[in-house]
């Protein structure tokens, strides 16, 4: 009997621990990059630089921004990141890149760092 009960919980813990296990970390490398270009010349970043991964646009969620709500109101599936820490925090923001309206890396940036706005994600 407990061996059916574990065989039928199980395949529900899976199912909602994969949310929590396929979350995107901070790309470090990517962040010391960006961060780097700005600090370098004090001038927004112009990310078409990056091609070391296909992304076609940009969201950045500032502080205490919960990327869930975030993510309903524009229309974007953020489901990797819902778990990052930027709801809870005020030392970062988060930069989020997409591909096909949906998150593929991201990059927690200094508050100072500004991108520029030239690839900004619009909703069409």
């Amino acid at each position: 009997m407990k061996i059916r009960k574990a065989f039928f919980l199980m395949p529900i813990f899976i199912f909602f621990s994969c949310n929590y296990f396929f979350q995107l970390s901070s790309d470090e490398n990517l962040t010391k990059q960006i961060e780097r270009k700005f600090y370098e010349k004090k001038v927004p970043v112009d990310l078409f630089f990056i091609k070391s991964f296909e992304w076609d646009n940009y969201i950045v969620i500032g502080c205490y921004e919960n990327p869930k709500i975030v993510g309903e109101r524009e229309g974007l599936d953020l489901k990797n990141i819902y778990n990052n820490s930027i709801t809870y925090s005020d030392n970062f923001v988060l930069l989020v890149f997409l591909h096909n309206r949906k998150s593929v890396k991201i990059c927690k940036l200094d508050l100072d760092v500004k991108i520029s706005e030239d690839l900004k994600y619009n909703k069409n």
